[in-house]
């Protein structure tokens, strides 16, 4: 029987997962339902699962309140007198079918992300509100902001700082005309405004967004909004919109050389691609930021590019959310690929690739896919409610997959399998939970190869843990099947 119910949006999942830490650390049972949720009466299973709890911890967030399966357990956990405990871990309001929330006290997490530790001001009162003591919590954070190590300090943007704004005193009206006239090694900071331009980075700068990214947007209709053609540049904090037709054939943020530090930007394209990256020796940091709503993938990897990908949100694209291809070799880190019209992350064509800590919830094909010799990396992944299945590995593609959770994928009227691997695929699976499919765990067939071991595939419907074919071979070791 739980203790604590925790309610939360899949994008929050990192924070979940570290207050079920915590609360664990005191020996408190924890529900959180990717963890235990088997077989097919989902709304049964949670709604058993709040009535044994005596508390839920709700996580609010602009993610969670918009979510209605959210709405619903806490709404059933009020009916049943459990007990709610708000942990805000954003400004979000609550919506009108749980306003009833506003009236209780909350802790505040509004300031802490999730990739740090929890601040013991989070911790203690979370902890009287459990009547238990919770360890490990760390001073709250300052509000400074964390500076980003260059590649060299020769490289580095340590000169004089200039302004852009429309309005009011300012060092220059636009960015391309800032850009022409300060120095190498400048700082230009960008009041809020609409910058309709299109901005090519020639030299070491730092481009940073001097108010609420919202409200500085910059804009192109016919020329990449973001074009990187120096050695090193940073830019921070800024929305960046891509507004032409998909026949300009233009993006966002256009990254064809160097090392781009890209920082809590919002970005989006109708045209083509949020990011493209490009050629080998370009090796962007991009990080925390929302690329969303373009026209066809969220980020485009191509030609031997690499680069590092960290807490970024692919959102609602036309194509995949993130598509590798063409001998690229990206790492990504605690991203989320949601709601794409296609896969959520897309490998192919000999491009390999570390993805860790990431998930893929809601995608239109298969949460995650390689095929044409691709060759990834995937540790501790989540492909989550995906629509065609979670995994699909084809065409001498291979793979290895460590310690991924892929549950619950395959919402149609067909039997869509957890993993399905054909034409020459040959990933290697290990320690993945592979649960709650309509079709069998791993659906293996038309010539594919692979090794599945020390897998858990109970909890599946049609044929159960394995469907293989006459012309298929799986190596399959110490797997829970039954």
């Amino acid at each position: 029987m739980p203790d604590v119910f925790i309610s939360y949006s899949r994008l929050n999942m990192d924070a979940a997962n570290a207050f079920a830490e915590l609360l664990r650390s005191a020996n408190l049972d924890v529900f959180i339902d990717y963890e235990r949720m088997q077989g097919d009466n989902f709304p049964a299973r949670i709604a058993q699962e709040i009535e044994n709890s005596r508390f839920l911890l709700f996580l609010v967030s602009k993610d969670s309140t918009a979510s209605k399966w959210v709405k619903r357990e806490v709404q059933y956990a009020d009916r049943k007198n459990i007990t709610t405990i708000v942990l805000r871990l954003d400004d979000a309001e609550l919506p009108h079918e749980i306003f009833f929330l506003g009236y209780l006290d909350y802790i505040d997490a509004t300031r802490w992300i999730a990739t740090a530790p929890i601040p013991a001001t989070v911790t203690d009162k979370l902890g009287r509100a459990l009547n238990v003591t919770l360890k490990g919590g760390a001073p709250p954070p300052a509000p400074a902001p964390r500076p980003v190590a260059p590649p060299s300090a020769a490289s580095a943007p340590t000169g004089p700082v200039f302004t852009v704004s429309k309005l009011g005193a300012a060092d220059f009206r636009s960015i391309t005309e800032a850009l022409a006239k300060v120095p190498e090694g400048a700082t230009i900071k960008v009041k809020p405004g609409l910058y309709r331009e299109s901005v090519k980075l020639t030299k070491a700068v730092e481009l940073i967004g001097d108010g609420h990214r919202e409200d500085i947007l910059i804009e192109s209709a016919d020329g990449n909004v973001l074009w990187m053609d120096t050695d090193f540049a940073a830019v921070r904090g800024l929305s960046l919109r891509q507004t032409g037709t998909p026949e300009a054939q233009k993006v966002a943020v256009y990254i064809p050389k160097g090392r781009l530090i890209l920082e809590d930007c919002d970005i989006t394209s109708s045209s083509l691609a949020g990011i493209q990256v490009c050629n080998a020796g370009t090796n962007p940091v991009i990080r925390r930021c929302r690329i969303h709503n373009g026209n066809s993938a969220g980020v485009l990897a191509y030609e031997k590019a690499s680069g590092t990908f960290e807490d970024c949100e692919m959102v609602g694209n036309g194509l995949s959310g993130i598509q590798v291809t063409e001998g690229a070799n990206p790492t990504l880190r605690r991203c989320r690929m949601v709601d794409n019209i296609a896969s959520g992350l897309l490998v192919l064509q000999n491009a390999t690739g570390i993805f860790e800590d990431c998930e893929m919830v809601g995608n239109g094909l298969s949460g995650f896919e390689a095929k044409t010799g691709a060759n990834p990396i995937l540790r501790r992944c989540r492909m989550v409610e995906n629509k065609t299945g979670g995994v699909l590995v084809s065409q001498n593609a291979a793979g290895i997959f460590e310690d991924c959770h892929i549950v619950n994928n395959g919402f149609s009227d067909k039997n869509y399998p957890g993993v399905e691997i054909r034409e020459a695929g040959n990933p290697t699976l290990r320690g993945c939970t592979i649960s709650v499919h309509k079709g069998p765990g791993i659906y293996a067939h038309t010539n594919a190869r692979g090794t599945v071991e020390h897998c858990d595939l109970r909890g599946n419907g049609l044929k159960g843990a394995f469907e293989i074919d006459a012309t298929s071979q799986l190596i399959r070791r110490n797997n829970q099947e039954a």
